[in-house]
């Protein structure tokens, strides 16, 4: 009995198990997509369509340039890459020029079951004087912890690429998310994204991001991030994937920072005559977000809004101060201004702050000549003049004096007292005392010589006489 039973072991439980495993296998390996894990992300190339009204359509329109146009050839740069990756399904919301509602953008990302929704755009401003990168997201839930995170890996891979990060942010509006497609985005459950790219209408960013190369390398740039954030590789079907989720679920609301820097001063550290550069060191502070930039210009233009402020300088992060310089206008005596921006794009301005005194080149004669009318110089003020080789003064009648040489040094022996009326009484009588002095000098001496002349004459009559008296006698 016993090898009766061995023998039906051998004979049916093994094939059994055999062929178990066998089907197991084969049905592995006819369905191994069950095995793995997917993930769908939806691009949306932003804008589009033949509408000229605003910006809805177009974008931003700078430089010769439709920000729509620059948005689509990013997007498809970015699903060429991206679909290389294993792991990864990638669908656009629209591969041509039309227009799209935003909640027809959403409404499909829905209808793929997307885990991600990225909308690509570039950038403007109103006053053309930002620049950088920036990245908007959901301020609520899970949808904020999803987005931030994939926002933070997609900025590192930009900052490294030579981008200036104004940072992944969030924006309230009146219903909540600021912007359209986020807002509907978490109402779908979807996380979503809006890649600002950089602006298209200054020089600045537009070095960098004005050529079609350049936005299909942005394109690369992001698949290759978003590849990073999920761990996905070329080619290769992963068993598990896994985001990198960096940051929490928040308990509330995440707001954006709607408060200026704070503790913003100004001081001029050097001043160049000869060149007119400034050279000044702006300090801030910034409890609630980042320091971004920072600038100076004169009063006049700080107070322009569409012409002030033009040459912003990027703040070092983490940065208590930063140095500058500034080109002072030519023919500019007046006071100076530094602003300072957080990277939510408000600012403070310093109070009007002027060059140091001792930065200042010394006006020549500046002690010694006096000026009818103008107090600011010696004698303005009613004091006396005590030293000068040449003065030129003036009485309220319009008579003007010049002291030179002798009489400039006399006059202060003679007390010489000048305000900003020209002569004043005791002036005159010191100087008219003066000249009759003189006057009874010469006279003196004059007298002098004459006498001395007659005084010889005679002498010589003296010594004459008795010679002619001889020469009668002989």
């Amino acid at each position: 009995m016993k090898a009766h039973g061995k023998a039906i072991k051998r004979t049916v439980i093994v094939p059994m198990l055999i062929c178990i495993g066998a089907v197991f296998m084969s049905c592995m390996l006819a369905c191994p997509a069950h095995a793995y894990e997917n993930i769908v992300i939806v691009i949306d190339p932003g804008h589009g369509g033949p509408g000229m009204e605003g910006e809805t359509d177009s974008g931003a329109r700078y430089n010769g340039v439709m920000e729509k146009d620059v948005d689509l050839i990013t997007a498809m740069a970015l699903v060429e890459e991206l679909s290389q990756y294993g792991n990864l399904t990638v669908y656009m919301t629209r591969t041509e020029d039309v227009h799209m509602e935003l909640q027809d953008r959403v409404d499909f990302a829905k209808s793929v079951n997307a885990d991600y929704l990225i909308s690509i755009h570039y950038n403007a401003s109103v006053h053309h004087r930002f620049y950088g990168s920036e990245i908007f997201t959901s301020a609520f839930g899970e949808e904020y912890a999803k987005g931030v995170s994939l926002a933070q890996t997609i900025m590192s891979w930009w900052v490294e690429d030579g981008a200036v990060s104004k940072g992944v942010k969030t924006r309230i509006g009146k219903k909540g998310d600021y912007y359209g497609i986020i807002r509907m985005g978490r109402e779908a459950g979807i996380p979503t994204i809006i890649l600002e790219h950089g602006y298209l209408d200054i020089d600045s960013d537009f070095a960098k991001y004005g050529t079609e190369d350049a936005w299909r390398h942005m394109g690369v740039l992001d698949a290759t991030a978003i590849a990073d954030y999920f761990g996905v590789k070329k080619g290769v079907v992963q068993a598990n994937v896994e985001a990198k989720l960096t940051v929490p679920v928040p308990t509330g609301r995440v707001d954006d920072d709607q408060t200026p820097p704070e503790n913003v001063s100004v001081t001029i550290d050097h001043y160049d005559p000869a060149t007119r550069v400034l050279k000044y060191t702006v300090s801030a502070t910034e409890p609630d977000s980042a320091l971004l930039y920072y600038d100076l210009n004169t009063q006049t233009l700080a107070e322009d809004e569409d012409n002030g402020f033009m040459k912003m300088s990027v703040w070092e992060n983490g940065a208590e101060s930063m140095q500058g310089t500034y080109t002072v206008p030519d023919g500019y005596n007046g006071a100076f201004v530094a602003r300072v921006y957080n990277n939510y794009e408000k600012f403070t301005d310093t109070e009007p702050i002027t060059i140091p005194a001792e930065f200042l080149p010394k006006e020549d004669n500046a002690d010694t000549d006096a000026v009818p009318g103008d107090p600011s110089h010696i004698g303005g003020d009613g004091t006396a003049i005590t030293s000068m080789p040449q003065v030129t003064l003036q009485d309220g009648s319009g008579a003007t004096w010049t002291l030179e040489g002798a009489l400039a040094e006399a006059k202060g022996a003679a007390g010489l007292i000048v305000d900003h009326d020209g002569i004043n009484e005791t002036g005159k009588k010191h100087y008219a005392g003066m000249i009759i002095a003189i006057v009874v000098a010469v006279s003196m001496l004059v007298a002098a010589i004459a006498m001395a002349v007659v005084t010889s004459s005679r002498s010589k009559r003296k010594r004459r006489r008795p010679d002619r008296y001889d020469r009668y006698i002989k």
